[in-house]
């Protein structure tokens, strides 16, 4: 008998996930961005909770990285910090 063949990930998976989380005294959030394909979804909410989630699709996936490099940087220069 043969082995079965390996499944390979899904079309939808993310190629790359980046988390942001932001804390004062007054809220504690989290935004986070995937990457797949020609696309990004951003989720975003309270820490401890499922968040919101919105989705992009763009021309290219070049175009897509490029628009989640914007967002990145306008998320940190208000204090997000990335996290593992």
């Amino acid at each position: 008998a043969r082995a079965p063949e390996p499944t390979q990930a899904p079309v939808s998976a993310a190629d790359e996930v980046r988390m942001f989380e932001f804390s004062d005294s007054k809220s504690s959030k989290f935004w986070e961005i995937s990457l797949a394909g020609d696309g990004h979804t951003v989720r975003y909410g309270k820490i401890g909770t499922d968040g919101r989630s919105t989705t992009k699709e763009f021309a290219s996936g070049d175009h897509a990285r490029a628009d989640a490099d914007k967002l990145i940087g306008k998320k940190t220069s208000k204090g997000y910090v990335e996290v593992p």
